[in-house]
């Protein structure tokens, strides 16, 4: 394996640790409990399963004990979370294997490159139908770049409860975009539009949605983000 391609494959098993790390921030900020929202817990998981299968692939320990830990999930949130911290110590041992120079042989890593982008993560699983996953992967990433697009604006990701400072979600994170002038009123609907699917995918509404409007949603998000870069 090249150097570039173990780089890259650190590099996303780091992204999707400090996932986890933020999300269980975030929902310990609000709720002052140990814990994991739904979407989150969905969404960082996907992105885990994805990530083991095209480094390790299916038949590796990595992500046989990894698909043994998701098989009961916990309806509670403490349960929940708990099985969320055991998803994340198996992604925490590649990730560790990996920059330790452990796996430059290892019999099941794939060889194929990896992608550059999440978008392209995205863009590969809808080609090859798994719509579901792709709309997750790119709600992710419009998450991240709406809360990027605002600190690039000075526009505050949080708000103050009481003494708290609480994240703003998703369509509040929009609106004030939209309220400053940084999107138009057509990129906000635009924007809904999107939210609307990466909800669906989350909670399970597969069949609101359509694997040619997830295509649609990936390709219009790359040119969003592209516009609102510079």
């Amino acid at each position: 394996m090249s150097k570039a391609v173990s780089e890259k494959y650190v590099k996303l098993l780091s992204e999707i640790l400090e996932s986890y790390v933020l999300a269980a921030d975030e929902y310990r900020t609000r709720n002052r409990t140990t814990g994991v929202d739904d979407d989150d817990f969905i969404r960082i998981k996907t992105r885990s399963l994805a990530a083991l299968r095209r480094i390790v692939g299916e038949k590796s320990d990595y992500f046989l004990q990894f698909s043994s830990i998701i098989k009961k999930v916990p309806f509670s949130v403490h349960g929940k979370y708990d099985t969320f911290r055991n998803m994340m110590a198996v992604i925490r041992a590649l990730h560790e294997d990996f920059s330790g120079g452990f796996l430059d042989n290892y019999d099941d890593v794939i060889r194929g490159v990896l992608f550059d982008d999440f978008l392209e993560q995205a863009e590969y699983l809808c080609n090859e139908d798994y719509k579901d996953a792709a709309a997750v992967i790119a709600g992710s990433t419009l998450e991240s770049h709406l809360r990027k697009l605002c600190l690039k604006n000075q526009i505050d990701i949080h708000f103050q409860k009481n003494s708290r400072k609480i994240p703003k979600n998703t369509n509040r994170l929009k609106d004030d975009l939209s309220s400053q002038g940084i999107i138009s009123k057509t990129m906000k609907k635009q924007v809904t539009l999107w939210l609307d699917i990466r909800n669906n995918a989350a909670h399970g509404n597969y069949n609101e949605y359509t694997k040619e409007q997830v295509s649609v949603f990936i390709q219009g998000l790359r040119v969003f983000i592209s516009q609102t870069l510079s």
